[in-house]
């Protein structure tokens, strides 16, 4: 008798661990598969997204989320987003984007209007990030890095040569500046650019901005024979180039890299995501860079606006997607979460009010009495962050310039005579980029 009850409480325990385990199985089947799409390494949007799970538990039970790479940068993300668009088949619930590509897609209504996720903290957000959330009018995406316009340099031996960026009003002074550190360090430079190619991709579009230059007029013809922003920012560009004051590579290159490791390339002209760069490859020196804002008479814009997520209209998942857009840069308690964890300076007001005091960055200084931090941060509201006006064929148009902007750089072709090719060549090739 006793073997048999023990028989019976023994297939009582086995069906109940299945059933329990049958339920276990059912309950993670039913979550809703997020799929969210970026660029390069997945490493710091899974982080994000622990974040967010971990301090989430109603969420972390609904949803089940995957980070996949869609190339090794923006371009190849947005090719397969108009794959996914031409075939029908969904490649992501979220997506990845430059700002440099929103107009492509929200002109072809292919991005879902997201005022439902940021509305209620639009008053709580600095400025850069409303201008970069924001298409035509309308909130088409959540922000993801804001790439303001920062100086980056070698503060031991700006001081020691008595040269403080921030008191830079014009190129000028920048010149002259970098002149009086070349007295006592010839071979230290404060500014790069291939001396082969000249200025190159965002290394010419913040120039631009600087400016308030556009392509094209309001009915779509290309003007950059004739838009005077356009013409500066060639000048500058080449002022800079003939001034002997900028180290000979362009960004990410090897010689670039071995500028910086070996304190001959000492300053950089750039964005603030270079922090990201600098402790990398020139890991000796941590602690002797910091950063300010450009002269008053380039600051204006941005580089590229930054990175954004977008909802594609083909979503499988929209109002979940938007459930986690909201905590992930709607939240202020999210927001302090991810800069503890992942360095993201949060876009919201409040939460940034609540770390400024504590944060500390781990290579870079701050000056004049400002954490590096709070140097970045003031940068998304000093008024001059803005975005190129990019139309939706940014890309083709990028290539062309970048082509024309050799030649003038290597003295093939005159100003004049380049800027007359460069908008003949987008007309026929590119027509109005509108249609």
């Amino acid at each position: 008798m006793k073997m048999r009850s023990l028989q019976k409480i023994l297939a009582i325990l086995a069906v109940l661990t299945l059933t329990i385990g049958m339920v276990g199985v059912a309950s993670a089947e039913d979550k809703v598969p997020l799929k969210i799409m970026v660029w390069g390494q997945t490493a710091t949007m899974e982080n994000g997204v622990k974040t967010i799970l971990e301090n989430n538990p109603d969420l972390a039970a609904k949803i089940e989320v995957e980070v996949v790479a869609g190339g090794q940068g923006d371009p190849e993300v947005a090719e397969k987003y108009r794959l996914a668009l031409a075939s029908g088949v969904p490649c992501a619930d979220i997506i990845q984007l430059n700002y440099t590509q929103l107009s492509e897609f929200a002109m072809a209504d292919a991005v879902l209007e997201l005022d439902d996720v940021l509305g209620n903290v639009w008053d709580d957000m600095v400025d850069a990030a409303k201008v970069l959330c924001t298409f035509d009018g309308k909130i088409m995406a959540v922000p993801g890095a804001i790439n303001t316009k920062l100086y980056y340099y070698r503060a031991d031996i700006f001081d020691e040569c008595g040269v403080d960026p921030t008191t830079w009003e014009t190129v000028d002074d920048m010149i002259a500046a970098s002149q009086k550190i070349q007295e006592k360090y010839p071979n230290c430079y404060i500014y790069n650019m291939s001396k082969a190619s000249g200025a190159q991709d965002y290394g010419l579009y913040m120039l631009f901005m600087s400016f308030n230059a556009r392509f094209t007029d309001d009915e779509g013809n290309y003007v950059l024979d004739s838009d005077p922003g356009v013409r500066k920012a060639f000048e500058t560009l080449k002022k800079f180039y003939d001034s002997g004051i900028c180290y000979d590579a362009t960004d990410f290159s090897s010689g670039w890299e071995y500028g910086l490791a070996h304190g001959e390339l000492i300053g950089q002209l750039t964005s603030n995501w270079f922090r990201y760069f600098v402790g990398v490859y020139a890991p000796d020196d941590s602690g002797k860079w910091t950063a300010c804002e450009w002269p008053t008479e380039i600051k204006q814009g941005s580089e590229a606006g930054g990175s954004i997520y977008v909802i594609p209209t083909f979503s499988e998942h929209p109002e979940e997607a938007k459930e986690f857009l909201r905590l992930f840069r709607g939240d202020s308690k999210m927001a302090e979460e991810q800069f503890w964890s992942n360095n993201a300076v949060p876009t919201l007001k409040s939460a940034f009010d609540k770390i400024t005091e504590r944060a500390e960055h781990s290579y870079l200084i701050g000056n004049h009495d400002k954490s590096y931090w709070q140097i970045e941060y003031d940068c998304f509201n000093n008024g001059y962050y803005s975005i190129f006006p990019y139309t939706p064929k940014a890309a083709a148009e990028m290539s062309i310039v970048n082509s024309y902007s050799t030649k003038f750089f290597s003295g093939e072709k005159d100003l004049d005579t380049m800027l007359s090719e460069l908008n003949m060549d987008l007309t026929m090739q590119i027509g109005n980029p509108f249609e």
